[in-house]
């Protein structure tokens, strides 16, 4: 009787386990499906002039849609930042390369807070 009561409290301690594991990774902060954290990211050009330097442009939440017609201007332009994450009211890292044919025309506006 003792062993099928230790064996009984193994499989209960098992489950709880694992059902604790699956509880507390179904409450972690995941991405959207849509947004990916390192890798290629949308940047904001705040100058309008076609460039290759991020200096130039800034990151803001990929969500907004940032950019009023305008086919006169660049408004925004895909950079790849490797493992890096993107900081919004940031430049791209200075690690960072641009995709080529990425350029939305447009003309960037700052979100208003």
């Amino acid at each position: 009787m003792k062993t099928s009561l230790k064996n009984f409290t193994k499989v209960l301690l098992g489950v709880a386990v694992l059902g604790g594991a699956a509880m507390t990774q179904s409450f972690t902060q995941k991405p959207k499906a849509d947004k990916k954290l390192a890798g290629v990211h949308r940047f904001y050009n705040k100058t309008g002039i076609p460039s290759t330097n991020p200096a130039d442009f800034i990151y803001q939440d990929e969500e907004n849609l940032l950019c009023q017609e305008n086919q006169e201007k660049d408004c925004s332009a895909e950079w790849n930042l490797g493992t890096s994450n993107p900081v919004v009211g940031q430049a791209p890292p200075s690690t960072a390369t641009i995709v080529p044919n990425s350029a939305e025309k447009g003309e960037y506006q700052e979100p208003m807070n």
